[in-house]
């Protein structure tokens, strides 16, 4: 993802860890004096926050919660399929296209 589309919080939180030459017990004093309005921060959560920045490059919180979309092409296939043989199960369904039941349920519910 290119600079342009980050929020200005979460360039400010990478380049911030970027600059830290510490380890996480060094790290939590600087964000204490930095934001001492804040409750104290813990050091396993500076831990983890270095860790994840580690792994991905970035701070930024995925969305895990989201529901995966599925394309035009599926929910025409949800429902023709459903058309052709209105007696099939949702969970039937689900398995014959290789698509979650519960997705199957939302293109049910949206249509």
């Amino acid at each position: 993802m290119s600079k342009k589309h980050r929020s200005h919080d979460n360039d400010s939180a990478d380049d911030w860890l970027r600059r830290q030459n510490t380890d996480a017990g060094q790290s939590c004093s600087p964000i204490q004096e930095k934001y001492p309005e804040l409750p104290p921060i813990s050091q396993g959560t500076v831990s983890k926050i270095e860790k994840q920045f580690r792994e991905r490059g970035h701070v930024r919180q995925l969305n895990k919660n989201s529901p995966n979309k599925l394309s035009d092409d599926q929910k025409l296939d949800v429902m023709l399929m459903l058309e052709e043989n209105p007696h099939t199960s949702s969970r039937q369904t689900a398995s014959a296209l290789n698509i979650s039941h519960s997705s199957i349920l939302r293109v049910l519910r949206e249509n």
